[in-house]
């Protein structure tokens, strides 16, 4: 299960132009789904809706894919801390190793993001997060890289930074991330150092596009 909250994203004037932004909690309406309450407070108000989509914090919805399926030895998995996720284990390069993975299905529909939000605390590693377009175990992810140091740190990236890539290479011609086609997220260790490794998760969320810079 995931929560999720609804922002008031642009409020437009007849004329067009932008007067203001602001965030608003809009309530469920009973027995509609969380899409089409946004669609009917949008019709009834005018207002145009950004929907945020937080990922709930529980380890039991992740699963863990690491090195042993090509024969190497890393540890690791995603496990809870309180309200807080912690991928963390150990990453080994023997028997031609060298990655510790965890995943999730995503169910909802996030045909309008343009983000991914993270808050994280690490250990100074490399760390991929990634994308899947599908619910297979193998094939194209699309990833994102980032630094995770010792303190809480919250980090943006827009879905068109992601690479398509397929076991370590970049697969070009997959084309950028669609967001209505967003099946699994997940985290990735690959940095070729071998050791233990630890990142804190307080927030996955995903976002609306980034509103545009005034000319």
């Amino acid at each position: 299960m995931t929560k999720t909250k609804y922002c008031i994203g642009s409020v437009y004037l007849c004329a067009g132009k932008i007067l203001s932004t602001l965030s608003l909690k809009i309530p469920r309406l009973p027995g509609i789904a969380a899409e089409n309450t946004v669609m009917i407070y949008s019709l009834l108000t005018g207002f145009s809706l950004m929907l945020t989509v937080n990922f709930d914090m529980n380890a039991v919805s992740w699963r863990t894919v690491n090195d042993g399926v090509m024969g190497g030895v890393s540890s690791g998995g995603m496990v809870q801390e309180g309200e807080l996720l912690v991928f963390t284990g150990e990453l080994s390069l023997e028997n031609n190793g060298g990655f510790s993975s965890v995943r999730r299905h995503v169910e909802q529909d996030l045909s309008g993001a343009g983000r991914i939000r993270l808050e994280v605390r690490g250990d100074g590693r490399e760390y991929q997060f990634r994308i899947r377009q599908n619910t297979r175990f193998d094939g194209v992810a699309w990833r994102a890289l980032f630094t995770a140091g010792d303190d809480w740190q919250t980090i943006e990236i827009a879905l068109d930074r992601f690479v398509p890539v397929f076991r370590g290479r970049t697969v070009a011609q997959a084309g950028p991330v669609v967001p209505s086609k967003i099946r699994q997220i997940g985290f990735l260790l690959a940095d070729r150092n071998a050791g233990p490794y630890r990142l804190q998760i307080k927030e996955i969320a995903y976002l609306g596009p980034a509103k545009a810079a005034s000319p």
